[in-house]
């Protein structure tokens, strides 16, 4: 299923196959000393505007309606602001700004004389982490640049030692950037082959970071410096490839990363999938095996979720019919399978149940000219079966939150008024009421 679309779709820094997993050798690991860390406490950092650089003046001048577009700072949480400027455009023409595919949440500005426009804009608390674009759209013209999003529900505080972890109570339009994370930047970061990272990320329990030298590598480190592995779509899958690689989840017992791979995929569009490939990276001894498989002849794309307890792995092959959905058992490496009817043709967007007995996920028909059809499905493990709860419903819905043991939250694009609009919905799984509520 391909659609053509207007925008650059650059999925950047995005994040056990059946049988015997694939080994390779371990990565190579750099033994570091132990520095002392320092006490940090959270104190936000002065965010300056977004302005013309020199690499960007000097493409003005040396093409003069060139269009580009820049984003401060580069990766960003949900709920907070970001600054964006962008040149070229039409002059003294009303533009729209928006994160992709959140055109609802736009906020309008003007262009001087010049085709400039300089604006701050807040990132969607819906926004989705595998989009990353900032589109700035006006009359005629559009340009669009790139932003990292935080999927953290929570930022872990450090102190000396690696003692403690806390939550701290950040409100949404505080900026990104704190004193925690620039510390670990300036510290783990630096162990980059260029010598600084893009960005850091923290596993769960504080004791892993991974560091994103670029696009296409990057560095999971103990965050006392004692352990590191270096991961690459070259390493992983064959020299010279540019694919983005990303830590996707990890393993509750803080034994293992897990690290997806994901293609260019311009002029490409498919609602779920997140990866060609991903991969178990075990932190102590830096091995990799495959727990979804490479595609042997072409690309193989997959949506996927592992339960909150870790014992179960959903998974759809997407882009396929008919869409069959993978349960597998993570201990034993039992699978249940579940194959539904040929005319839907991709799924995924899995929202598990508390107890991790039951996992919610969509079905979706993909009919061209931007329409899509999408059922809601229920799996539940104590029958071993999938019930559909919403039937074809005119939109593209995901299942985003199991707020009750009862309920579910979901949210819809719909078409409202020649325009494409979020629209949220409560489902009671008692007596299959979906309810419009506002969000």
């Amino acid at each position: 299923m391909k659609k053509k679309t207007c925008l650059l779709v650059s999925l950047f820094f995005l994040l056990m196959a059946c049988g015997t997993p694939v080994v390779t050798e371990p990565v190579a690991q750099v033994q570091r000393t132990q520095a002392p860390s320092p006490i940090i406490t959270l104190t936000p950092s002065l965010r300056p505007t977004s302005t013309l650089n020199k690499y960007n003046q000097e493409a003005k001048d040396q093409y003069g309606g060139f269009r580009f577009c820049q984003v401060w700072p580069e990766s960003a949480r949900f709920g907070s602001t970001i600054n964006v400027s962008a040149f070229g455009l039409p002059a003294n023409d009303m533009v729209s700004i928006y994160v992709f595919p959140h055109q609802e949440s736009a906020n309008t500005f003007m262009t001087d004389s010049d085709g400039y426009v300089n604006a701050d804009i807040m990132i969607p608390m819906s926004a989705d982490p595998e989009w990353n674009i900032v589109v700035v759209e006006g009359t005629g013209d559009a340009v669009d640049c790139l932003v990292w999003l935080w999927s953290e529900e929570y930022l872990p505080t450090y102190y000396a030692g690696l003692t403690k972890t806390l939550t701290p109570t950040l409100s949404p339009e505080q900026v990104v950037m704190t004193a925690t994370q620039q510390a670990l930047k300036d510290t783990l970061g630096a162990n980059c082959k260029y010598g600084s990272a893009q960005g850091i990320r923290l596993s769960p329990n504080g004791q892993w970071a991974e560091a994103v030298c670029g696009p296409y590598s990057i560095i999971i480190i103990r965050t006392d410096g004692t352990k590191e592995w270096s991961l690459s779509s070259n390493t992983l899958i064959a020299p010279y490839t540019e694919h983005f690689v990303y830590v996707s989840h990890w393993s509750n017992d803080g034994a293992y990363a897990y690290v997806r791979v994901n293609p260019h995929t311009d002029g490409y569009w498919e609602p779920f999938h997140q990866g060609i490939v991903l991969y178990r990276l075990d932190l102590e001894t830096g091995q990799t095996s495959e727990v979804l498989p490479l595609g042997k002849s072409d690309w193989i794309f997959y949506s996927f979720s592992f339960s909150p307890n870790d014992r179960r792995l959903a998974y759809i092959v997407t882009d396929q019919s008919p869409v069959i959905l993978h349960i597998r058992d993570m201990q034993t490496g039992v699978e249940q399978s579940f194959e539904f009817e040929p005319k839907y043709n991709t799924g995924g967007s899995y929202i598990w149940s508390p107890d991790d007995r039951k996992m919610v996920f969509s079905l979706g028909q993909y009919l061209g000219n931007d329409e899509f059809v999408t059922s809601i499905v229920l799996w539940d493990n104590d029958n071993l079966s999938t019930t559909e709860l919403i039937k074809e419903h005119e939109s593209l819905m995901k299942p985003i939150e199991w707020t009750e043991e009862s309920k579910i939250t979901l949210s819809a694009i719909v078409v409202k008024n020649g325009q494409n609009e979020v629209v949220y919905y409560e489902y009671n799984l008692n007596d299959g009421r979906l309810t419009e509520i506002n969000q």
